[in-house]
């Protein structure tokens, strides 16, 4: 079978960016070939590259502008990137408009929700504190537990009612967007996994799985069933036409 080439959302020049190494790793190890998408927020173009991949990958990267979603700059918000936040954003509204599989991490599951008209937690420390450390610098070190929701898909994949994760993030999911489900939370509350209602595979997690599939299963779990489902995309993009 012809492995499916996954689609990566780039980053700008000033864009804060994490190491797109473990991203390709983790597709690679799935059966899946990755491809870097520069970032270009004019929709034709989001579509005509979508025309030629297989599935989506939004991952983690810089914050997102808080006007997207209607609210004011938080003191301690973080580098934001115009361009960067359109470009994703036309990727994945069409992705989601097409059906084709798309998977969010960190900055990810954030750009899944605010597409969808959902808002953030611009800063948790201070909007939503707690004593569980979120904003960790080691990509490997396991900082908290995730509990996976039952009767979701992401409870399906992962084949777990609790998983440790790794957790690199200030930021966070406040208000739903529309069709969002939650799918996993942390144990202060803070959401962990998202699932898009109506779509084959549109899933996002806050931790960065990319950086634990050599280790843990249920890391790996979530890449092969991402890679999975882009092996059926091509189907499911003409039946949306």
């Amino acid at each position: 079978m012809q492995r499916p080439l996954i689609g990566i959302a780039g980053y700008t020049r000033n864009s804060v960016v994490a190491s797109v190494d473990r991203y390709i790793h983790a597709v690679d190890l799935a059966g899946g070939i990755a491809l870097i998408i520069p970032p270009d927020p004019a929709p034709e173009r989001a579509a005509a590259i979508l025309d030629r991949i297989d599935a989506l990958l939004l991952p983690g990267g810089d914050d997102i502008d808080p006007a997207l979603y209607g609210a004011a700059r938080h003191a301690r918000l973080g580098p934001c990137d115009a361009m960067h936040d359109e470009a994703d954003f036309a990727l994945v509204r069409e992705a989601l408009r097409r059906r084709m599989p798309v998977l969010g991490i960190c900055r990810g599951q954030q750009v899944l929700n605010v597409a969808l008209g959902g808002t953030l937690y611009q800063d948790l420390p201070t909007e939503r504190p707690s004593d569980l450390t979120h904003a960790t610098r080691d990509f490997t070190a396991l900082t908290h537990t995730v509990a996976i929701d039952a009767r979701t898909p992401h409870r399906a994949i992962i084949e777990a009612a609790e998983v440790p994760t790794n957790s690199l993030h200030h930021q966070a999911i406040r208000d739903l967007g529309e069709g969002v489900q939650v799918t996993a939370h942390a144990p202060d509350g803070v959401i962990e996994g998202i699932a898009v209602a109506g779509q084959p595979f549109a899933l996002a997690v806050q931790y960065h799985p990319e950086a634990l599939v050599d280790t843990h299963e249920h890391a790996h779990r979530l890449f092969a069933a991402f890679v999975h489902a882009a092996t059926t995309a091509p189907l499911a993009r003409s039946a949306s036409f």
